[in-house]
């Protein structure tokens, strides 16, 4: 059950893609009637497009989430609430009978994450590098600054859905792998894997259900496959751009506080 466990927290720092709204990772267009491939300028563009331009995506700087977090096979469901600001602000917090209290964050510069069965840390390093990424809000509009190099690989089969096969490669940490339906431009599965204390650890994202939220594209549903084999799904109820947040809802606890100051 530790193990287990251990991936679970590990987890909240690699399932971006909902966290963030799909708005870290890049969607893709048709390729043109030549079969060439799109540019990553282009895509980016139409990325922009599809969820319902810049001007639409520009106005939203804050955004609050609530659902739920589970893992099918082990019987566990989770309480889930977040929430995420300019520029890269969040808060997040599952609370689980099974797992106990789990929570992660950053107040702007101090990326953290803290849980009842193993305690607090500040994080460093690639898991660090992976929290910037996650936190940064309409990351797409800074994709230069989060990768080193993106390319579009070519057309892949997902499912029975063709789509449009991306590698996104950070300075620091392992490339992500995206693919984007061919037809909708939406994103339908990433690829990315995580190093552990266990050894490296594949995970295999899939975002679906998206729904329009203040005239944004937005993916209500990740279903998430950790080494080919356990079942992580996170669903949102509800999602809210631009609310009022909960005075200090962004501070750093007590138990991250005493290990900045050590």
């Amino acid at each position: 059950m530790n193990s287990r466990t251990d991936d679970t927290r590990s987890l909240r720092h690699y399932l971006w893609i909902s966290a963030l709204l799909g708005l870290l990772l890049l969607c893709a267009v048709g390729a043109g009637a030549n079969g060439v491939l799109p540019g990553v300028d282009e895509i980016i563009a139409q990325y922009i497009k599809a969820c319902g331009g810049r001007a639409a995506i520009e106005k939203l700087y804050n955004c609050k989430m609530t659902g739920t977090f589970s893992i099918p096979s082990m019987g566990v469901e989770a309480e889930l609430i977040e929430y995420q600001a300019v520029p890269r602000f969040a808060s997040t917090v599952i609370n689980s009978m099974a797992l106990g209290k789990i929570e992660s964050g950053c107040d702007g510069e101090i990326f953290w994450e803290s849980s009842s069965m193993h305690g607090a840390r500040i994080l460093k390093g690639e898991s660090r590098t992976i929290a910037y990424r996650e936190y940064t809000f309409n990351a797409v509009f800074y994709w230069r600054e989060l990768f080193d190099k993106v390319e579009v690989l070519g057309i892949a089969d997902v499912n029975g859905e063709k789509c449009y096969k991306i590698v996104s490669t950070p300075v620091e940490g392992s490339p992500v792998y995206s693919y984007f339906s061919t037809s909708s431009f939406l994103l339908i599965k990433s690829e990315l894997s995580v190093c552990s204390d266990r050894g490296d650890i594949t995970i295999d994202s899939y975002a679906g259900d998206y729904r329009n939220i203040d005239d944004v594209l937005v993916p209500f549903r990740t279903r998430a496959i950790i080494m080919g084999m356990q079942e992580i799904v996170q669903e949102y109820d509800r999602i809210e751009f631009n609310v009022q947040l909960p005075e200090g809802i962004f501070d750093l606890p007590q138990e991250i506080l005493a290990l900045r100051d050590m």
